[in-house]
C-alpha cells in the first residue's frame, strides 16, 4: 500500500500552531492516519523519503519555514527526520538550519558519509541586510545521524530551489546541483566547494530559480543525447521579466546513477 506524506496547516488544532506532518495510507477506497506530528512552525518544504542510517528503515525528512509571526517559535529553522513506518524521530534529528526551508531535501551518498546524507537549502537570515537583492542562501549537508558535513553559502536570498545529487565530475561520487534567486550552482559533494569556475556570486547562469533542476540520460545519438541537466527559471517580475528553459549537457558522464 502506498503512503502519502504531507505537511499541512495545523490552524492551532491538536496543540499545533504551524503544520502537521502526516502519514496517510490509501487503501480500499479510503485513507487513514498512521501517524502525525504537529510542529509549531509552518512547513512549506516537501518531504523526502530515504534510508539515512544503519537501521535500514526509510526516514521522512522535511524542513520548517517562517510563516508564524515573530517571535519565531521553537520549531523554526529546523530539519526533521522521522521513521516512515512509525513516525518516531530518527536519532540525531532535528538539526538546525540557517533559516527557513522552502524546497525538498535531497537524500543520497556523499563522499565521507557512510550512510546516505541529507542536503537542504535555506534562506540565510543572518545574511539579509534588508536592502533589495541583499542576502544569501545556505546549502547544508548532514550525515544520516544528524552530524554536519559541510555548509556552503551561495548568492541569492529566499532559496526555493531543491538540491539535486548527481556525479558531475565522473568520479563516481555524488555532487550537488542547486539553484537560488541568483542562478544555478554546481557544488562538490565532498566539501561543498564550487565546481567548474563558479563562485558564490557567479553560477552557471544568473537566472532566478524557484524549483529543482532535472538530470536525465537522453537515449540515442547526436548532440541532444546523453546526460543533461534541464532547468526552468525566471521571475518574479521584479527580478527577471521572462522565464527561460535551459538544457545543459553534463560536463562528465556520471560514473554512478544519480540517487
Amino acid at each position: 500500500v502506498a503512503d502519502i506524506l504531507i505537511g499541512r496547516d495545523a490552524g492551532g488544532g491538536a496543540g499545533g500552531y504551524g503544520r502537521f506532518i502526516t502519514d496517510y495510507p490509501y487503501e480500499q477506497g479510503r485513507q487513514r492516519i498512521v501517524w502525525q506530528h504537529c510542529e509549531n512552525q509552518t512547513i512549506w518544504s516537501s518531504p523526502a523519503v530515504g534510508v539515512i542510517d544503519t537501521t535500514g528503515q526509510p526516514a521522512v525528512v522535511v524542513g520548517t519555514g517562517f510563516g508564524e509571526p515573530p517571535p519565531y517559535k521553537s520549531d523554526s529553522y529546523k530539519l526533521f527526520a522521522f521513521y516512515a513506518a512509525t513516525g518516531q524521530p530518527v536519532p540525531g534529528w532535528p538539526v538546525a538550519t540557517s533559516g527557513p526551508s522552502f524546497g525538498s531535501p535531497a537524500i543520497g551518498l556523499l563522499p565521507g558519509s557512510p550512510t546516505a546524507a541529507v542536503v537542504d537549502t535555506s534562506w540565510c537570515t543572518a545574511c539579509d541586510t534588508g536592502k533589495k537583492n541583499s542576502g544569501a542562501s545556505e546549502v547544508e549537508a548532514w550525515a544520516g545521524d544528524g552530524q554536519p558535513l559541510w555548509t556552503r553559502r551561495v548568492g541569492g536570498p529566499n532559496d526555493f530551489s531543491s538540491p539535486v545529487l548527481v556525479d558531475l565530475t565522473g568520479s563516481g561520487q555524488n555532487d550537488v546541483l542547486v539553484g537560488s534567486a541568483n542562478g544555478l550552482f554546481p557544488l562538490s559533494g565532498a566539501d561543498g566547494s564550487f565546481l567548474y569556475g563558479t563562485t558564490a556570486g557567479a553560477g552557471v547562469n544568473r537566472c532566478s530559480m524557484l524549483n529543482a533542476a532535472t538530470v536525465w540520460n537522453v537515449p540515442g545519438n547526436g548532440p541532444g543525447t546523453g546526460w543533461h541537466v534541464f532547468e526552468a527559471c525566471g521571475g518574479p517580475h521584479q527580478e527577471t521579466g521572462t522565464g527561460t528553459l535551459y538544457d545543459y549537457p553534463l560536463p562528465a558522464t556520471p560514473a554512478t546513477p544519480p540517487p
